[in-house]
C-alpha cells in the first residue's frame, strides 16, 4: 500500500549521465561520448557491456564508465520533472541563490535579485540584462546566476528501476529545451513512458577571438507530434490534436457553438503537483550533490578569501565533506592547498604593513625557531589583552611571525 499524501513523490536515481570531466589540472573537459556514474558496480558493468564502454573504474564512492556514444535510446518516465530548470548561484558551501528569473525561492521567497531589463518589451534592454547577469555570474565571487537544466531519463536496457540524471549548465541547452519540456509534460499526461533519444550535439563559438568547443545535450523524440497528440493531453488549454492540421486524406472537424473553458485540473492523491519554475525539487541539489559544481565554487572562494577566519571555516567544511564521502579526497586536497596558499598571501600582505621600526617587528625578525615563535605569539596575546597593543597592530605582528613560522601557535 502506497502513502498517498504528506510525502513528495520522486524517482529513485540509478546514476548520472555526464557530458564532460576534468583534465589533470582540474579544468572542465569536453568528452567525445557519454560518461556514466553510478554507486552500483553491477549497473556500471551493464553500462560498459551494453554500450561497449571502457571497463568500470572507481570514482570516489561510485563507479564510472566512459563510452564513445553520442546518442542513446532512453525512455522519458511518466509524471513530472523529466526536465527541471533553475537559475542558481553557487558558493563553496552549495547553492546560495535559486530563482526563475522573476522570483527567488532560496534562501527565501522574494523578488529575483538578477539584473532585470528596464523595458521587458525592448529586445536591447532584455539582452543588456542577460549580459550583465552573465558578467556577474562569471566573477571569482559569483554575483549572478547561471541556468541549470536537469534531464531525467530511464535506460530501458539497463537494470535498476529508476532514473538517470543529466545536468547541463549550457545556456543554449536551457533555451532550446524549455519549449520542448512543456510539450513533453503534456504528452506524458496519460502516464505512459515516452520513447526518445538523448544526444550530445557539438557546438562551437568564438569569444574574444578564441574558439570555444562544447557539447549541448538534446532530447530527440521518436514519436511525431501527431503520434503524441493521439496519446491525449492538452497544450495551452486545448487538446493538442485540435491544434494540428488534418492528416493527408482527412478533413478537420468543424465545431460550432460556445465551449466552456477547460476545467482546472485537480491533482489526484499521490500525484505530485507541477513544479514551480525555479523551485529546487530534488533534495540532492539542496545537499550540494553536484560534486563538480561544488569543487569549482570552492576553488573560486578559496582563491578570493579576504580573511583567515573565512579560510579556516572553508578548510574545516572541506575536510568534513571529504570524510562524508561527498567529494574526492584529491579534490578536497586541492581546495585545502588553495586555502593555505591564499592565507599565506594574506599574511604576507598584512605583515608588509608593519612598521620596520616597531619593536615587535624587530622581535619577529630575530626569532630563532618555532619555539621562539610560539612564545612570541603567547606574549603578543597577553600584551593585546592588557591593552598594550591594539587589534590592528596585533594582527600585523601575528602575520609577521606566521609568515616565518606558519605552524607556530600561542599554546
Amino acid at each position: 500500500m502506497a502513502i498517498l499524501t504528506g510525502i513528495q513523490t520522486r524517482s529513485y536515481m540509478v546514476g548520472r549521465i555526464k557530458a564532460g570531466d576534468k583534465d589533470e589540472k582540474g579544468r572542465p573537459h569536453r568528452l567525445e561520448g557519454f560518461r556514466f556514474t553510478s554507486p552500483s558496480p553491477k549497473v556500471a558493468g551493464e553500462i560498459a557491456e551494453f554500450y561497449h564502454g571502457e571497463e568500470p573504474r572507481p570514482w570516489g564512492r561510485q563507479w564510472e564508465v566512459y563510452t564513445s556514444l553520442t546518442e542513446i535510446a532512453v525512455a522519458l518516465p511518466p509524471g513530472n520533472l523529466v526536465i527541471n530548470q533553475s537559475m542558481m548561484r553557487w558558493s563553496g558551501g552549495g547553492p546560495t541563490m535559486v530563482c526563475d528569473g522573476v522570483t527567488t525561492t532560496r534562501p527565501q521567497r522574494g523578488p529575483c535579485q538578477c539584473p532585470q531589463p528596464d523595458d521587458p518589451d525592448d529586445p536591447d534592454s532584455v539582452w543588456a540584462a542577460i549580459n550583465e547577469r552573465r558578467r556577474l555570474a562569471g566573477q571569482k565571487n559569483p554575483a549572478g546566476c547561471y541556468p541549470y537544466t536537469w534531464i531525467n531519463v530511464s535506460l530501458p536496457d539497463i537494470g535498476g528501476f529508476g532514473v538517470w540524471k543529466l545536468l547541463s549548465k549550457s545556456e543554449n541547452a536551457a533555451a532550446e529545451i524549455i519549449a520542448q519540456a512543456v510539450l513533453l509534460e503534456r504528452a506524458r499526461a496519460a502516464g505512459q513512458f515516452l520513447p526518445a533519444r538523448l544526444a550530445l550535439e557539438y557546438r562551437e563559438s568564438r569569444v574574444d577571438g578564441l574558439l570555444r568547443q562544447y557539447n549541448v545535450p538534446a532530447l530527440r523524440i521518436d514519436d511525431s507530434i501527431r503520434a503524441l497528440a493521439a496519446k491525449g493531453g492538452e497544450f495551452a488549454g486545448r487538446p493538442l490534436s485540435e491544434q494540428l492540421p488534418p492528416a493527408p486524406g482527412q478533413a478537420r472537424a468543424i465545431t460550432t457553438g460556445s465551449s466552456a473553458p477547460p476545467p482546472t485540473a485537480t491533482p489526484s492523491p499521490g500525484v505530485p503537483a507541477p513544479a514551480v519554475a525555479g523551485e529546487v525539487i530534488d533534495d540532492g541539489i539542496a545537499d550540494a550533490e553536484i560534486v563538480d559544481e561544488w569543487l569549482d565554487a570552492a576553488l573560486r572562494t578559496a582563491e578570493s578569501l579576504t580573511t583567515e577566519e573565512a579560510g579556516r571555516r572553508l578548510f574545516i567544511a572541506t575536510a568534513a565533506r571529504a570524510r562524508a564521502g561527498d567529494c574526492e579526497p584529491a579534490d578536497a586536497g586541492r581546495v585545502q592547498a588553495t586555502i593555505s596558499a591564499r592565507i599565506a598571501d594574506l599574511r604576507s600582505d598584512l605583515a608588509a604593513e608593519l612598521d620596520p621600526a616597531d619593536p615587535w617587528a624587530v622581535k619577529a625578525a630575530d626569532l630563532a625557531g618555532e619555539p621562539d615563535a610560539d612564545a612570541a605569539l603567547a606574549e603578543l596575546g597577553e600584551a593585546h589583552a592588557a591593552g598594550q597593543v591594539d587589534q590592528a597592530r596585533a594582527a600585523r605582528v601575528r602575520a609577521a611571525i606566521l609568515v616565518r613560522y606558519p605552524k607556530a601557535t600561542a599554546a
